[in-house]
């Protein structure tokens, strides 16, 4: 089955029919499931409702492309992080991608900034 995917009006590529389970990562590029955001801090501070739009910095890898290239040799680099892994990011990383099982995130693996051991 072939899917057009476009931004709907919330800014998120993809659609609500298209299955996670067909989406293949390209070359170097992770799709994460980003974990929930909470609505108090560890430490008790209540985050205002302005941070509950902003995308998490923390999810599990769901899929992952072939390994990134280096850029100037064509060498095949290892990926940082393994499928199930908790990896870390900035908010701003990454493409929003909506599908039937929810929002996942999709980005290069250049952009973690750590995987949790």
């Amino acid at each position: 089955m072939t899917h057009k995917l476009g931004i709907d009006k919330g800014g998120y590529v993809g659609h609500s029919q298209l299955d996670v389970s067909t989406v293949k990562p390209t070359r170097g590029m992770l799709l994460i499931k980003p974990s929930e955001r909470k609505p108090m801090s560890d430490g008790g501070i209540i985050l205002p409702e302005s941070l509950k739009d902003k995308k998490a910095e923390s999810g599990v890898v769901v899929a992952r492309g072939l390994p990134p290239r280096d850029k100037k040799t064509g060498e095949e680099l290892p990926f940082p992080a393994e499928t199930g892994d908790i990896v870390y990011y900035a908010w701003t990383a990454g493409t929003e991608v909506k599908t039937a099982q929810g929002v996942f995130l999709m980005l290069m693996s250049d952009e973690l900034i750590a995987v949790e051991q």
